[in-house]
């Protein structure tokens, strides 16, 4: 794994990637990269680099004073965001928030206080830090520069052709300590008070199951299973898309624990960066290296983070190579003088290339690798406050979302409802949440206690009649196993965003319908070629984000691929998803059913969106395990066929009435039934369907031979005038031709006359011969193997 990530980490370092990619710096983007790098001090705060869409003015400032930077010149007022050039020449940008934190840079400025940031735990953050964390994030993420934001301009940085020395060498740590600097720089430059905060990957590595921490929920890093809907980073759009997806995944995207092969860090992985004696020790090309070693997180989230060159897309990118940093910084403080820390490195005749050189140009910043080694960085620009574990006089871990680990004395991450808190159930380790039977509940949370807020709409026949259509969905949970619980809930909204229903998995079910399954309500499309746009969410019985997986082809056994949760519901099928819906309330137990041959044949097709709940994503095997159950027809004593009763001189359009049936059991003299033929006939959509009721052959089992097995019905057909109807049975290429009006029923479908028949159901007879699977232009409707004409 490590040379396969090495060998595509050079493949492009030498390519032009970033610029293939449409990352082709303008003015103003380098002006911007330009300024975090060179700016010192205050400056960095004191003056505030302008997104595209601030107000723009062009009164110049009460003062200026010009400054240089290489060839850039700059104005220095704490009123004006700076530009790249001497301000009385350029229009000057002033928001709301700059004015806002005027007084609170100029306080900083007059008391010379030094803007040294202090790089706490994620989960050690007060929650005022961490909302100011988010809020710098998000003006980062949103402010543009020529149309870039500012993240993603930083992102670029991190391509290998942009930054050939950044990995797979010894300049892989001062490298990315310039690239976090500069990086807090431009938070910074957005909230004057964050620092970097470090994910120390540790604290979740001793959990039961450490995809359960509650690092992975909505207050800290928002959820880590598949795209990114929850947390400060929801819904964010990424800067290409993520490699390996044929450009289907576009926004942050993660698969936490996935790769059973990586794992967060170690108290072990500390234990030998930190026992290193020196810098050669700690990092060189491949082998056993600090680098190799802090892949293994990113390799763990997945996603974009598993890949090199796009993982600062995700800021978990940020807060584990902070830690990384501060792991350094400890073997830094813990092995080195302050002499050494600035000189010792790895010997040339041990360099990887030489883009790893000590005095080679760290690209595509204006230093060297050796600048990246100065005590400049902890001496003036961060500082870290590292966790300080429980002990025995001490029990607490000063966190809300850590415990004490009084086995271990250790501080470990909280563990999120509906997580494993096997081993430490008297330890406090579930966040907001009791340890029972191993899993963390939420104490007031019981089965079938779920119900829907009052903006809600609870899907019920009612809602669904006249202006709406409902389809099925699907919900797996962890093991494989399908999701009954009535706090697990699937969340339909509009285009608007509005939410229009909210549906429950069943707790009872009927075939075709299996464990699972939940229906969900849209509206209507009332006008030919109209769509009606949703987006469908889902959240397992603790409140967890759930994965859409939706079916990309156009028949029901095509893949399922991760997507968004977006349907498109439209009678034209070239306009709408591939999904089976309905206006009939009864119709919508068989979608994604196929009840056109004989009981055997039937089949249950996995719904067209299966939700994944669960850490490991293997989409549709539990899905499609579950859709092989098979009817029980054990438990009904008579099953229901049908037959087609038609006029003799225009079938299918002239309707016979009040024609008297009679079938005969030929194996049972005392079973005869009886029925009139009615205008409208027995069938939703075939009036000339006439349903007819027998024994249950499979409650009569004789696979000795046609004769004694199975269940032989002899059907007469006789209008109201008494005269009686020519049967004619349908042969196998679809021709007909006369017959006795016999029908063999029978366990064994290669025995049987191929009837579709079905157990004594009120609903599912009148969906005989019917496969409903897909979207309903692909319906199609077998037709019965007896006729009769009147």
């Amino acid at each position: 794994m490590v040379c396969e990530r090495l060998r595509d980490w050079e493949d492009l370092r030498d390519s032009h990637i970033s610029k293939e990619l449409g990352f082709v710096l303008s003015p103003r983007q380098e002006a911007f990269l330009n300024f975090l790098e060179r700016c010192a001090g205050n400056d960095c705060i004191e003056f505030r680099f302008a997104s595209d869409d601030e107000d723009l003015i062009t009164e110049p400032p009460k003062k200026a004073e010009k400054m240089m930077i290489g060839e850039d010149w700059r104005c220095s007022h704490s009123e004006i965001s700076w530009r790249p050039r001497f301000c009385s020449q350029e229009t000057i940008a002033v928001t709301d928030e700059l004015r806002k934190s005027r007084a609170k840079r100029r306080k900083r400025r007059e008391s010379g206080q030094q803007p040294k940031a202090i790089r706490k735990e994620y989960r050690l953050l007060s929650d005022d830090e961490r909302a100011r964390l988010v809020s710098a994030m998000q003006r980062m993420k949103q402010g543009k520069i020529d149309g870039i934001s500012k993240w993603d301009i930083q992102t670029a940085r991190h391509y290998p052709d942009n930054a050939p020395g950044a990995h797979w060498g010894p300049a892989f740590l001062p490298w990315h300590r310039e690239f976090l600097r500069q990086f807090e720089v431009a938070l910074r430059n957005e909230e004057p008070d964050v620092a970097l905060p470090f994910w120390d990957s540790t604290l979740d590595h001793g959990l039961p199951d450490p995809r359960d921490s509650v690092l992975w929920t909505e207050e800290l890093f928002g959820n880590g299973d598949g795209y990114v809907t929850t947390g400060p980073s929801a819904h964010w759009s990424a800067s290409v898309p993520l490699p390996g997806s044929d450009g289907k995944v576009n926004s942050l995207y993660r698969a936490v624990g996935a790769k059973s092969t990586a794992s967060p860090m170690s108290e072990k992985d500390i234990d030998w960066v930190v026992g290193r004696q020196n810098f050669s020790q700690l990092t060189f090309c491949v082998d056993k290296t600090f680098e190799a070693m802090h892949g293994m997180p990113h390799m763990w989230v997945g996603g974009y983070m598993y890949v090199i060159r796009v993982s600062p897309n995700d800021p978990t990118f940020h807060w584990h190579h902070t830690f990384i940093d501060s792991l350094w910084e400890r073997f830094r403080q813990a092995k080195q003088n302050r002499h050494q820390r600035e000189s010792d490195y790895v010997p040339d005749a041990k360099l990887c290339n030489s883009r790893h050189a000590v005095n080679s140009t760290m690209t595509p910043y204006n230093k060297t690798n050796k600048d990246g080694l100065s005590n400049d960085y902890t001496d003036n620009w961060y500082e870290y406050e590292h966790v300080k574990h429980c002990n025995r006089t001490q029990p607490s871990c000063n966190s809300k979302y850590l415990f004490c680990d009084t086995v271990a004395w250790r501080c470990r991450s909280k563990v999120q409802p509906g997580g494993n808190c096997t081993g430490f159930s008297t330890q406090g380790i579930c966040y907001n949440s009791i340890c029972e039977h191993n899993i963390c509940i939420v104490p007031q949370m019981a089965e079938g206690s779920g119900e829907a807020n009052d903006q809600d709409i609870t899907v019920t026949a009612s809602t669904l009649v006249g202006q709406r259509i409902w389809a099925k969905v699907m919900m797996i949970g962890k093991g494989g196993r399908a999701i009954e619980s009535q706090d697990a809930k699937i969340i339909v909204q509009g285009s608007d965003g509005k939410v229009q229903t909210v549906s429950r998995p069943l707790n009872s079910f009927s075939y075709p319908e299996f464990p699972g399954i939940a229906y969900i309500s849209f509206r209507r499309p009332l006008l030919d070629g109209a769509v009606t746009t949703a987006v469908i969410s889902a959240e397992d019985g603790f409140g967890r984000r759930c994965q859409a997986f939706c079916r990309s082809g156009n028949n029901e056994t095509s893949p399922s691929q991760i997507c968004d949760g977006t349907v498109k519901i439209s009678g034209d099928t070239h306009l709408s998803s591939d999904i089976a819906f309905t206006h009939n309330v009864d119709a919508g137990r068989f979608l994604d059913a196929d009840l056109s041959g004989h009981p055997a044949t039937w089949k249950v097709a996995v719904p067209f969106m299966v939700f994944l709940c669960e850490h490991e994503h293997r989409p549709l095997i539990a899905a499609e395990r579950a859709a092989e159950a098979i009817p029980d027809f054990l438990v009904a004593s008579h099953v229901w066929f049908h037959i087609l009763v038609l006029d003799r001189k225009q079938p299918f359009v002239e309707i016979v009435t009040d024609a008297q049936v009679e079938a005969r059991d030929l194996n049972d003299s005392s079973s005869i039934y009886t029925t009139t033929v009615k205008a409208g006939g027995d069938g939703i959509y075939d009036p000339s369907v006439v349903f007819i009721r027998a024994r249950n052959p499979f409650l009569n089992r004789d696979q000795r031979a046609k004769s004694t097995g199975g269940v032989t019905v002899s059907v007469a057909v006789r209008t109201k005038e008494g005269n009686f109807c020519e049967s004619k049975c349908m042969r196998i290429d679809g021709s007909l031709e006369s017959c006795i009006g016999q029908v063999f029923l029978h366990p064994n479908a290669d025995l049987s006359h191929s009837f579709a028949f079905a157990p004594d159901d009120a609903s599912s007879k009148n969906f005989l011969g019917w496969s409903m699977i897909g979207h309903p232009s692909k319906w199609t409707h077998k037709l019965s193997l007896l006729h009769f004409y009147c």
